[in-house]
């Protein structure tokens, strides 16, 4: 037997070995990139749903209050109210307490305490407006925010509410 025959049959190059490594490596950084990316996607998805469940509450709060309440006790333009929820999910605070109001009382989210629980570090803000020309019509978007996991961007989601006075309502929400 010559040589040459025993090498070829002795098994694996270290080249071989190293390519495999390589491409096993790669692989391996791509799935976990993967996995990092679909968490994400996840937990934006979640906290999407959150802002859209607090946003149809507080809409519905206020299809439901009176017109005296919706023209002359919400803040106007000027002046917005805010409440943020805590980390634990078990307190609202007022976020914006230079506006000399109780923030808290706009809102019916520090009444709903199984939203509470899972709207945590979400932060509302409910502004009023008097619709151009028309006494007897406000305009109420309802604005909730949010830090993303990594906590590198801010995200928010809205909806608005047209109220009128004689019963008039309209309302839809944005990204």
């Amino acid at each position: 037997m010559t040589s040459s025959r025993k090498r070829s049959a002795a098994g694996f190059t270290l080249t071989d070995v190293m390519m495999g490594a390589t491409i096993l490596v790669v692989g391996f950084v791509g799935l976990v990139d993967a996995i990092t990316m679909g968490a994400g996607m996840l937990d934006t998805a979640r906290n999407q749903q959150i802002a859209s469940q607090i946003i149809a509450t507080e809409l519905d709060h206020l299809r439901s209050s009176s017109w005296a309440y919706v023209s002359t006790t919400l803040p106007t333009s000027t002046t917005y109210v805010s409440v943020a929820v805590n980390s634990a999910g078990t307190a609202a605070t007022d976020t914006n307490s230079t506006n000399g109001l109780n923030d808290l009382n706009y809102f019916s989210l520090p009444t709903n305490t199984a939203l509470m629980a899972v709207a945590r570090n979400h932060t509302c803000r409910l502004e009023a407006f008097n619709v151009s020309g028309q006494s007897n019509l406000r305009r109420i978007v309802v604005t909730v925010s949010w830090t993303n996991a990594t906590g590198r961007m801010t995200l928010t989601r809205s909806g608005e509410i047209y109220v009128g006075k004689n019963g008039l309502q309209l309302s839809y929400q944005k990204n």
